[in-house]
Protein backbone atom coordinates (compact mmCIF):
# COMPACT_ATOMS: atom_id res chain seq x y z
CA UNK A 1 0.00 0.00 0.00
CA UNK A 2 1.42 3.54 -0.85
CA UNK A 3 0.67 6.49 0.64
CA UNK A 4 1.21 10.06 -1.43
CA UNK A 5 1.38 12.89 0.59
CA UNK A 6 1.05 16.54 -1.13
CA UNK A 7 3.02 19.41 0.35
CA UNK A 8 0.58 22.45 0.85
CA UNK A 9 2.47 25.86 0.94
CA UNK A 10 1.47 28.68 3.02
CA UNK A 11 0.54 31.01 0.05
CA UNK A 12 -1.74 28.04 -1.51
CA UNK A 13 -3.42 27.24 2.25
CA UNK A 14 -4.17 31.12 2.28
CA UNK A 15 -5.50 31.33 -1.13
CA UNK A 16 -7.82 28.28 -0.67
CA UNK A 17 -8.77 29.69 2.64
CA UNK A 18 -9.56 33.05 1.24
CA UNK A 19 -11.90 31.24 -1.82
CA UNK A 20 -14.01 30.03 1.04
CA UNK A 21 -13.95 32.42 3.44
CA UNK A 22 -16.08 34.62 1.26
CA UNK A 23 -18.92 36.01 3.12
CA UNK A 24 -22.23 35.91 1.04
CA UNK A 25 -23.58 39.42 0.76
CA UNK A 26 -27.68 39.84 0.60
CA UNK A 27 -29.59 42.28 -0.53
CA UNK A 28 -30.67 45.42 0.93
CA UNK A 29 -34.98 45.72 1.78
CA UNK A 30 -36.60 48.33 0.13
CA UNK A 31 -35.30 47.21 -3.50
CA UNK A 32 -38.57 47.80 -5.48
CA UNK A 33 -39.85 44.63 -6.77
CA UNK A 34 -36.72 43.09 -5.74
CA UNK A 35 -36.98 42.77 -2.25
CA UNK A 36 -39.72 43.41 0.83
CA UNK A 37 -39.77 47.16 2.16
CA UNK A 38 -37.84 47.87 5.00
CA UNK A 39 -39.55 47.17 8.64
CA UNK A 40 -38.02 50.80 9.39
CA UNK A 41 -40.67 52.61 6.71
CA UNK A 42 -43.64 51.14 8.80
CA UNK A 43 -42.81 50.89 12.25
CA UNK A 44 -41.02 53.50 14.23
CA UNK A 45 -39.53 50.71 16.40
CA UNK A 46 -37.28 50.15 13.88
CA UNK A 47 -36.59 53.56 12.07
CA UNK A 48 -32.84 54.53 12.53
CA UNK A 49 -34.02 57.99 12.68
CA UNK A 50 -35.97 57.74 15.50
CA UNK A 51 -34.03 58.46 18.83
CA UNK A 52 -33.66 56.03 21.81
CA UNK A 53 -35.40 58.80 24.20
CA UNK A 54 -38.67 57.57 25.50
CA UNK A 55 -40.04 60.87 25.98
CA UNK A 56 -39.02 61.78 21.96
CA UNK A 57 -41.21 59.04 21.31
CA UNK A 58 -44.73 59.54 22.84
CA UNK A 59 -46.24 62.25 25.48
CA UNK A 60 -47.28 59.50 27.30
CA UNK A 61 -43.52 58.97 29.39
CA UNK A 62 -43.60 62.81 29.66
CA UNK A 63 -47.08 62.89 31.59
CA UNK A 64 -46.23 59.48 33.43
CA UNK A 65 -43.15 60.90 35.71
CA UNK A 66 -43.48 62.05 38.89
CA UNK A 67 -44.51 61.55 42.68
CA UNK A 68 -47.72 59.72 43.38
CA UNK A 69 -48.55 59.30 46.69
CA UNK A 70 -51.78 56.65 47.54
CA UNK A 71 -53.19 54.47 49.46
CA UNK A 72 -53.64 50.54 48.75
CA UNK A 73 -55.35 47.61 50.28
CA UNK A 74 -54.10 44.28 50.16
CA UNK A 75 -56.53 41.31 49.79
CA UNK A 76 -55.57 37.75 49.97
CA UNK A 77 -56.86 34.70 47.82
CA UNK A 78 -60.67 34.51 48.95
CA UNK A 79 -61.01 38.18 48.84
CA UNK A 80 -60.96 39.50 52.26
CA UNK A 81 -59.08 42.33 53.46
CA UNK A 82 -55.29 41.55 54.67
CA UNK A 83 -55.74 43.75 58.21
CA UNK A 84 -53.84 41.28 60.51
CA UNK A 85 -50.67 39.99 58.82
CA UNK A 86 -48.35 38.27 60.87
CA UNK A 87 -44.59 38.63 59.54
CA UNK A 88 -42.00 35.46 59.02
CA UNK A 89 -39.79 37.26 61.88
CA UNK A 90 -42.73 37.94 64.56
CA UNK A 91 -44.81 34.79 64.32
CA UNK A 92 -48.29 34.73 65.78
CA UNK A 93 -46.96 32.10 68.67
CA UNK A 94 -44.37 34.55 69.99
CA UNK A 95 -47.05 37.18 70.58
CA UNK A 96 -45.54 40.02 69.39
CA UNK A 97 -48.87 41.20 67.13
CA UNK A 98 -49.58 41.73 63.44
CA UNK A 99 -49.50 44.79 60.51
CA UNK A 100 -52.39 46.12 58.79
CA UNK A 101 -52.12 45.49 55.11
CA UNK A 102 -55.46 47.40 54.17
CA UNK A 103 -54.47 50.89 55.38
CA UNK A 104 -51.19 51.04 53.76
CA UNK A 105 -49.52 54.38 52.53
CA UNK A 106 -47.49 53.76 48.97
CA UNK A 107 -45.13 56.39 47.88
CA UNK A 108 -43.98 56.13 44.35
CA UNK A 109 -41.72 57.96 42.16
CA UNK A 110 -41.53 57.16 38.21
CA UNK A 111 -38.50 58.21 36.40
CA UNK A 112 -38.18 57.90 32.51
CA UNK A 113 -34.14 58.91 31.57
CA UNK A 114 -33.27 58.10 27.80
CA UNK A 115 -34.56 54.33 27.08
CA UNK A 116 -35.13 53.10 30.62
CA UNK A 117 -38.35 53.41 33.20
CA UNK A 118 -37.06 53.79 36.86
CA UNK A 119 -39.50 53.18 39.59
CA UNK A 120 -39.04 53.92 43.58
CA UNK A 121 -41.83 52.90 45.93
CA UNK A 122 -41.83 52.81 49.77
CA UNK A 123 -45.03 51.59 51.01
CA UNK A 124 -46.01 51.90 54.81
CA UNK A 125 -47.66 49.46 56.72
CA UNK A 126 -48.87 50.10 60.52
CA UNK A 127 -48.43 48.21 63.34
CA UNK A 128 -52.08 46.87 65.14
CA UNK A 129 -50.29 46.98 68.57
CA UNK A 130 -52.57 43.61 69.34
CA UNK A 131 -49.82 41.39 70.66
CA UNK A 132 -49.49 39.85 73.99
CA UNK A 133 -46.00 41.16 74.95
CA UNK A 134 -47.85 44.80 74.88
CA UNK A 135 -44.58 46.00 73.04
CA UNK A 136 -45.44 48.93 70.52
CA UNK A 137 -43.44 48.00 67.31
CA UNK A 138 -42.89 50.74 64.79
CA UNK A 139 -44.88 50.50 61.25
CA UNK A 140 -43.54 48.70 59.00
CA UNK A 141 -41.56 50.37 55.04
CA UNK A 142 -40.92 48.14 52.30
CA UNK A 143 -39.20 49.79 49.54
CA UNK A 144 -39.04 48.45 46.12
CA UNK A 145 -36.82 49.71 43.28
CA UNK A 146 -37.12 48.58 39.77
CA UNK A 147 -35.98 49.67 36.01
CA UNK A 148 -37.08 48.88 32.83
CA UNK A 149 -35.21 49.16 29.39
CA UNK A 150 -35.39 47.98 25.92
CA UNK A 151 -34.19 44.57 24.83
Amino acid sequence: MKFSFRRVTLVGAITSLSLFANPSSALKCGISGVTQPCIGDTDDRYNPDVGYDLKDQDDLWKNLEGLYVFDICNYDENKTAMTNIYLDTFPEEAGWGSYDFCSVKAFTNLTVSGSRYYIQRYTVAKFNNDGANSIPLPGLIIPVEGFCKPN
